[in-house]
């Protein structure tokens, strides 16, 4: 291999990598780049810092890429699209291709389902004297048969005093069907604002916690983690 050749390797290497830190972990709601630079948050402000090294990576990557011989006489937008358009694309196509086949080996009805996206958020209801805790989910199922499941969600020791249960289990249950499909799932909780405000002022903070996202049935359970900020 000649070194004009190794340096386009290096330069796809390091767009590579800058991508794949950007996967999310099995079960986890934080990337494998967040779980090394969590953010950072200071009253009621949340920094994130994580994604500075993928970009910085990607940067370098493209940099490196004009550098190489073989491109020296085409336009740099040219091979920034075709980066961009095409070979980036095609690289997370590969990463997401091997992380379905990593759960399709599994072969488990509940351990080939994985989160995809979560949110969590508090609102006050109308005559604010109730606090609506909203839950937003989205599952995506790996397998190639159907998945039926419950949820319940582990409370945070410092929340427990507010729920006044070590969990709270959601109003349905759900079935998806395998091959990538992605269930999209909206949960309420209500809780009445005296319990929650007339106690101290921490509840605010402590809502932003990480939970434990139990997906169960009768064959068994796996958990799924929604990291707090």
């Amino acid at each position: 291999m000649n070194k004009e050749s190794k340096k386009l390797l290096k330069s796809l290497g390091f767009i590579f990598i800058g991508l794949l830190l950007t996967t999310k972990l099995p079960y986890d709601s934080y990337s494998i780049i967040q779980y090394v630079i969590r953010p950072l948050t200071y009253n009621n402000t949340t920094l994130y810092l994580s994604g500075i090294v993928p970009f910085f990576l990607i940067i370098v990557g493209l940099t490196r890429l004009f550098e190489v011989e073989y491109f020296s006489q085409v336009n740099k937008i040219a091979i920034f699209l075709l980066m961009v358009i095409i070979i980036m694309p095609t690289m997370n196509s590969t990463i997401n291709t091997v992380r379905a086949s990593i759960f399709r080996v599994i072969n488990d009805e509940l351990k080939s389902l994985d989160l995809v996206e979560s949110n969590l958020s508090i609102n006050s209801g109308n005559a604010s004297d109730s606090i609506h805790f909203i839950v937003k989910l989205k599952i995506i199922d790996y397998s190639n048969f159907p998945s039926n499941f419950n949820i319940r969600m582990h409370i945070p020791k410092n929340l427990k005093p507010y729920f006044d249960t070590d969990y709270l289990e959601f109003d349905d249950s759900y079935q998806t069907y395998g091959n990538k499909q992605i269930l999209t799932i909206h949960q309420r909780f209500t809780l009445p604002a005296e319990r929650v405000y007339g106690r101290d002022n921490n509840f605010d903070n402590y809502w932003k916690e990480s939970f434990e996202l139990e997906l169960y049935n009768e064959n068994g359970s796996v958990i799924l983690l929604h990291r707090g900020r």
